[in-house]
């Protein structure tokens, strides 16, 4: 068990010690270039989803019978989205 622990200690300490060497230290333009970069991809991506099929939304509306008279009463609403 001990010796588990050595070598998974071990191991931490040597892949610390790589990550280390290979870090890149990123200004904060090229930080905002990339999140601005990544923004405008997604923007593009949704708008182009919702113009080829766009989410449309439905409605159901649940009656009970009320009375003798058979008067109808809306207890309950269901929406739904779905595609084309």
């Amino acid at each position: 068990m001990l010796g588990r622990l050595m070598l998974l200690d071990l191991f931490l300490q040597l892949t610390t010690l790589i990550v280390i060497r290979h870090l890149k230290v990123i200004r904060d333009e090229q930080l905002f270039a990339i999140v601005g970069g990544l923004v405008i991809i997604d923007v593009i991506l949704l708008s182009l989803w919702t113009g080829i099929d766009p989410m449309i939304q439905e409605m159901e509306i649940f009656y009970n019978e009320v009375g003798q008279d058979n008067v109808f009463q809306a207890t309950q609403s269901l929406f739904t989205l779905r595609n084309n």
